[in-house]
């Protein structure tokens, strides 16, 4: 059971280890974060824990990297690797010790605490107006995704008349002797179309980060439906499919076989793509479709041998064979 559970930590480690090679720093903080909280109830490895330290460093958290040595294991924190990189870059320790408060503290702290009763009660005394707008908030987030949509859905029939409209003056012969003109209305409304969609996923980018998966999937959603040809159109797809795996607790299969049949080289050399492909192997095998999994497993072997799916595709391949 335990022997799984590093197998996975080591699986993420090696998957945030590609994405710092990538200059994808917030990305790798993100999945080692998850390590330290998913499997807080196991030993994590020291290298994942001054990795994470470095990673904070580099993305400008150096207050976050202090606390978070301060809430460390005690081994941990006097452990060499991690004295090196404290007195390298002249981290400071915190201290967790409870100190005794001074004597007037102590006044106003009482002070404090009659105002905490008195807050409490004016709290319940509001307790179902906050309720109530709280669900006006709600109301009117929909109400401006909807407007969104319904403006996108404008946008979307404007190009597809000016298309038309190109397409017969071609059948008709008129713009035969017409030279081409980039700067017309089609070109900038795609431009636009492309803007709002990078718009949209680093907002659901953000959103993910914080863990509201719900507003993050709505937002990717948007920004793949805008636009599937930018340089971060693979980015808004694989994120989709986490955020929909998290709220689901399903593989997204079809999100999956939407991602493998892009042609564009944004999808066909994206950095996720033997991942992608790793999770339709899964897929196939649940479904018992072995021979089509081992197909794609080969592949991921033969195409992507230095990578932590080329070693997770190798101990599915043992596992049919043994079955």
């Amino acid at each position: 059971m335990y022997l799984e559970k590093y197998k996975e930590i080591y699986a993420i480690y090696q998957q945030a280890t590609r994405l710092m090679k990538e200059n994808n720093f917030d990305s790798a903080e993100l999945m080692l974060r998850e390590i330290f909280v998913d499997y807080q109830h196991l030993q994590i490895p020291i290298e994942i824990y001054k990795a994470y330290i470095l990673l904070l460093l580099s993305n400008e958290k150096r207050k976050e990297a202090e606390r978070f040595i301060a809430d460390s294991p005690e081994d941990i924190q006097s452990a060499v690797e991690i004295l090196q990189v404290m007195q390298k870059y002249s981290l400071e320790k915190g201290s967790n010790k409870k100190r005794k408060l001074p004597f007037p503290l102590m006044k106003v702290l009482k002070i404090v605490g009659i105002c905490v009763v008195i807050g409490g009660v004016v709290f319940l005394g509001s307790y179902f107006y906050k309720n109530l707008a709280t669900k006006e908030n709600s109301t009117a987030k929909e109400q401006k995704l909807n407007k969104q949509v319904s403006e996108l859905k404008e946008k979307n029939s404007k190009i597809n008349s000016e298309l038309k409209k190109a397409r017969e003056k071609m059948n008709a012969g008129q713009v035969s002797t017409q030279p081409v003109n980039k700067k017309e209305d089609t070109p900038s409304i795609q431009l636009d179309l492309s803007n709002d969609a990078i718009k949209a996923y680093k907002k659901g980018y953000e959103l993910f980060k914080q863990k509201d998966y719900k507003e993050a999937k709505h937002q990717f959603a948007l920004s793949y439906s805008l636009h599937q040809t930018n340089y971060l159109s693979d980015d808004t797809l694989y994120f989709l499919m986490k955020t929909e795996q998290i709220i689901s607790h399903k593989m997204p299969s079809s999100y999956i076989d939407e991602f493998l049949s892009q042609s564009n080289p944004y999808f066909t050399k994206s950095p996720y793509i033997d991942e992608i492909m790793l999770m339709k192997a899964e897929i196939l095998l649940s479904e018992k479709k072995n021979s089509d999994a081992l197909e794609l497993l080969h592949k991921i072997q033969k195409n992507y041998s230095h990578s932590w799916t080329a070693d997770r595709a190798t101990y599915l391949e043992k596992h049919i064979s043994n079955n």
